[in-house]
Order: structure tokens, then C-alpha cells, then sequence
């Protein structure tokens, strides 16, 4: 091979050589870029813990802050407006409340709920619905029974208001993971304006459906050990109606 030859795949080496370390130099950048959205898109939603009152005995701050914050995706009760209770990973003084500009990077909030607390509107008075903090309170619904409203009011028009909300909650820490969550057994509650607390009246493994349906009942299906089953409520009283194992599928094509 002559010199020139050798030359001209030296060159070819060098320039296959730049290409792939411009390459890897882009690959590297574009996973970068993916890891930081990422990351911005997992922290975007998790705001601090605004506010100073924080209902809860000192011992239970050591490592979760707790504050009390309104819900505006609620509807609101007869004479009562629903407060959570939010628990926050952390204790207070990582959080920096006298100076609510800490970057939300350092938040690993808990979504839910501990506690819910209904305030009277006309007197104040209030009320927690549950004892203590350690629950999680993953779902709230608003019942209505007559059945759920079919349209949205127009402007002017009264808004329906409901009778009473039910709440689903993660009480104990069912399969030993550390944490309270959908994965642990789940207990069904309802609340009506006046009680003093929230009443269970359902527990399941897990609950695939629940929604007042026409005529006011509220319909759970819902899985128990290795059966799903469906059962219906009786409203305002949330009385057992009925309760039937669904079918298994059919074998065949």
C-alpha cells in the first residue's frame, strides 16, 4: 500500500473517529436534556407546604411536616366546607416557612391526605372527620341521592348540593412496603353534614368502580381475596342492598 494510500485512511480513521465523538457527545446530551425534563416534570407539582398551622403534636413533626389546605375540587357540603390535612415528607425546618422561596427541587411530597376537617360556614365551628394522622385519605365523592347531577347548572341557576361525601382511605400498611398507598387493603366511609366523624361502612382489597348511579344508590365493584364482586348501597344510610360475585369469564373463543 502506498504512502498515499496510507494517508487517506489515516484521514478516514480521524474523520469516522470526530463523527462518533460528535455522536456520543449529542447522544449524551439529548439523555441529559430527557433526564432534566424528567426530573422538572416529577417536582412541577409538588408545592410546599404553605402556612403556619400545623394541628398535630410536636413529636409527629420530626421527620413530616403537616398543614392544613383547602380543596377547591370539593363540593361543598350543607353549611360545611372540607379541609385536608397534607402531609409533607420532610420536617419543618427543611422547609424554610418563614421563607416560603425554597426551591420545590428539595420537596418529596405525600399526596394525600391524613385527616379531614369540616368547618361550619355560618358558626365556625369545626370538626376533624377521623382520629389521628396516619391514614391516607386517597379519594373523596360527592353524593347527591337522587342520583348524580346530569348537567352542569347555567349561569344563575341554583347549584345541587350534596348530602353527604364518601371517602376512601388507606388505614394500615396492608402488604408491609413502608408506605400507605393503593396497594394496601382500603376502607370506604361515608360522612353527612351534622355527624361528628366519618362512619366506615365498606373494606376491600381494592375497588374498581364506585359511583352514585340513577335512583341514588351508590354501585362498588370491587375485589376481595380471589373474587370480584359488586354490591349496592343504599342512600343516605349507605345500608347494604345487595352484594353478587361476578361471573367468570366464559372459556372459548
Amino acid at each position: 500500500m502506498s504512502s498515499e494510500e496510507n494517508r487517506f485512511f489515516r484521514f478516514l480513521w480521524r474523520f469516522d473517529a470526530i463523527l462518533l465523538a460528535l455522536a456520543g457527545l449529542l447522544l449524551i446530551g439529548v439523555l441529559s436534556t430527557l433526564l432534566v425534563e424528567a426530573w422538572t416534570m416529577r417536582h412541577a407539582y409538588q408545592p410546599l407546604p404553605e402556612g403556619h398551622f400545623a394541628p398535630v403534636p410536636k413529636s409527629a413533626e420530626q421527620s413530616f411536616t403537616y398543614r392544613l389546605s383547602e380543596q377547591p375540587g370539593v363540593a361543598l357540603l350543607a353549611q360545611e366546607q372540607i379541609y385536608a390535612l397534607q402531609r409533607y415528607k420532610g420536617a419543618p425546618s427543611s422547609y424554610g416557612l418563614a421563607d416560603l422561596t425554597v426551591s420545590s427541587a428539595s420537596v418529596d411530597r405525600f399526596n394525600d391526605a391524613v385527616n379531614l376537617l369540616a368547618v361550619n360556614t355560618i358558626t365556625g365551628a369545626s370538626h376533624w372527620l377521623f382520629e389521628g394522622y396516619k391514614r391516607a385519605v386517597v379519594d373523596q365523592q360527592s353524593i347527591y341521592g337522587g342520583g348524580p347531577p346530569s348537567v352542569v347548572p347555567a349561569p344563575g341557576e341554583p347549584i345541587e348540593t350534596p348530602i353527604a361525601i364518601v371517602i376512601r382511605t388507606v388505614n394500615n400498611d396492608t402488604n408491609n412496603d413502608g408506605r400507605f398507598d393503593l396497594r394496601d387493603r382500603q376502607a370506604l366511609y361515608y360522612y353527612r353534614p351534622g355527624n361528628q366523624r366519618a362512619s366506615k361502612f365498606f373494606e376491600a382489597d381494592y375497588f374498581i368502580s364506585m359511583r352514585e348511579v340513577a335512583g341514588g344508590n351508590f354501585l362498588v365493584v370491587y375485589e376481595k381475596g380471589q373474587s370480584a364482586i359488586a354490591a349496592t348501597f343504599r342512600v343516605p344510610d349507605f345500608k347494604l342492598l345487595s352484594q353478587r360475585k361476578l361471573p367468570d369469564v366464559p372459556n372459548g373463543r
